[in-house]
């Protein structure tokens, strides 16, 4: 969803899609959270407005279970959606104490 598409992102936004696809990332099965997870990746690239409302809906701590919990494609997922959005200068300061946590001492 939204992978090619500037369109698709855009009404993503417009249509407030953005809190289904968290409930989808929660609740989800595999797959759907591999997708939704994708999604919020390519949300998040390049776009200012987008990674306010990453940030707005709280999306981080479950893309944190994500790193924790999730198959390898969530993972990766999730940690391009981190760099997308430590991409830009304000976000350089989000609070990813976790996410360093996991990447320096894994799931202990």
């Amino acid at each position: 969803l939204a992978c090619n598409s500037e369109n698709q992102r855009e009404l993503i936004i417009k249509y407030n899609i953005i809190p289904h696809l968290l409930e989808l990332l929660k609740n989800g099965n595999y797959k759907m959270k591999e997708n939704v997870s994708a999604t919020f990746c390519n949300l998040s690239y390049n776009n200012e407005n987008r990674r306010e409302l990453i940030t707005k809906y709280e999306i981080i701590p479950h893309l944190l279970k994500l790193l924790e919990n999730g198959n390898d494609k969530m993972k990766e997922n999730a940690l391009r959606t981190f760099r997308n959005l430590l991409d830009n200068n304000k976000y350089k300061r989000l609070p990813i104490t976790n996410l360093l946590h996991l990447l320096k001492n894994g799931n202990d």
